[in-house]
């Protein structure tokens, strides 16, 4: 703390706004580099790859489709024990 002591109120505020400036550049440069990073993959992924994440939907919306009907079976096979379980008691 003695090595701030030597300077002016008006000066130390002077430095730790400036601190805070380019700690304020650094984040928004970094920002920037990660954004275009970013943007790079999104273009690869809507250009080269777009067949690709097609493909991957159409399995996705498949395998739903498979898991709900296998779901109705399996209730229906289900209601239909339990009906003639019914019966038979």
């Amino acid at each position: 703390m003695s090595f701030l002591n030597r300077f002016k109120v008006s000066q130390r505020l002077v430095v730790g706004f400036g601190a805070v400036l380019a700690l304020m550049l650094t984040a928004t440069a970094v920002g920037i580099w990660k954004m275009s990073a970013i943007a790079a993959v999104a273009e690869e992924l809507a250009t080269e790859r777009w067949d690709e994440m097609r493909t991957a939907r159409e399995m996705r919306e498949a395998l739903d489709e498979f898991a709900l009907e296998s779901a109705s079976l399996a209730l229906a096979e289900y209601l239909h024990f339990m009906r003639s379980y019914r019966v038979a008691r």
